[in-house]
């Protein structure tokens, strides 16, 4: 059995670029994508050889999370690992306060710093298995 990788924002260009390494070197990659399927299911069949998947993961919502460690206990593999490569912004301009308003800056927090924290705690049982 080849280990697993489970790789968060895989859809997007530096995560899709973990992921392909990561097949590369023998892993079985979960290709996780926030909106992008189409996308996720490019990076999937660009990965070669190995029983690679895409699975949708909101990191902001504990249901998906949960969907994905599911998913990974599944798999009673003894080696995993997690890459979180998720992230979102929006460019706003330094001078422009009133650019990044409380929704964007709690979408960004929720995302990029929580999101990343959940996913851990999320995938720590299989993670420690491992």
């Amino acid at each position: 059995m080849r280990p697993l990788a489970v790789v968060t924002g895989a859809s997007g260009g530096i995560g899709s670029a973990i992921a392909r390494r990561l097949a590369e070197g023998g892993h079985d990659v979960v290709v996780g994508y926030g909106s992008r399927r189409d996308r996720a299911d490019e990076v999937v069949a660009s990965l070669g050889a190995g029983d690679h998947v895409a699975c949708a993961v909101d990191v902001t919502a504990p249901e998906s999370l949960a969907s994905l460690a599911s998913l990974v206990a599944a798999r009673g593999d003894e080696r995993a690992v997690l890459v979180n490569c998720v992230g979102v912004t929006r460019a706003v301009a330094h001078a422009d306060l009133d650019g990044l308003d409380d929704d964007l800056f709690d979408s960004i927090m929720a995302t990029n710093v929580r999101g990343v924290f959940a996913t851990i705690r999320a995938l720590a049982p299989a993670l420690r298995a491992a």
